[in-house]
């Protein structure tokens, strides 16, 4: 019984925010042509044309995707701040908690958003580039997988996570650093 509300709750949490995605990424766009007012199925549209308008409640995933393109920090601290909150949400409900403890939930977001969304951006389109070139050869991969599994995670990547932890609950950074 105890792990009922806090599916509901997540049920609440992550289905509806997914429905609504899905309706608007997902769905076929309505187009209105302007010229006669009239609605024409995106099926009789050539592949190549851009729809000339969507109704306000509806995009195309080429609109998620010139999204991503055009806001990458921004799209990339989103992205990782819900996957962190949805991921702690599961495990918070798989744990049988009484309830979604959002203390936690706002550290893995602020974490997911932060850290893994926007330095990670920072590291692999910036700083690695610089470091390793541009050619994507097994070897520079390989480069680039060392150094982030036993330089940027242990020395970058792991101690904001602590020290955010730490952050929401109220005690010293200090302390969280030492764990």
């Amino acid at each position: 019984m105890r792990s009922t509300s806090l599916k509901t709750l997540l049920a609440a949490f992550i289905a509806a925010p997914a429905a609504k995605f899905a309706t608007v990424a997902f769905s076929s766009p309505t187009i209105i042509s302007s010229s006669s007012n009239s609605i024409i199925n995106t099926a009789r549209i050539q592949h190549n044309s851009r729809p000339a308008r969507l109704s306000p409640n509806q995009m195309t995933l080429a609109d998620v995707s010139d999204l991503y393109a055009t806001f990458p920090l921004q799209s990339a601290i989103v992205t990782c701040g819900v996957k962190a909150s949805v991921a702690d949400g599961i495990a918070q409900a798989r744990s049988e908690a009484d309830k979604l403890e959002l203390r936690r939930n706002l550290a893995y977001i602020l974490y997911g958003g932060i850290f893994i969304g926007g330095m990670c951006h920072l590291e692999y389109d910036y700083i690695f580039p610089y470091l390793f070139g541009d050619d994507h050869s097994i070897k520079t991969i390989f480069e680039e997988v060392i150094f982030d599994n036993f330089i940027s995670a242990p020395l970058c990547w792991l101690p904001p996570a602590y020290l955010v932890k730490a952050a929401v609950y109220d005690y010293p950074l200090r302390e969280g650093l030492e764990k």
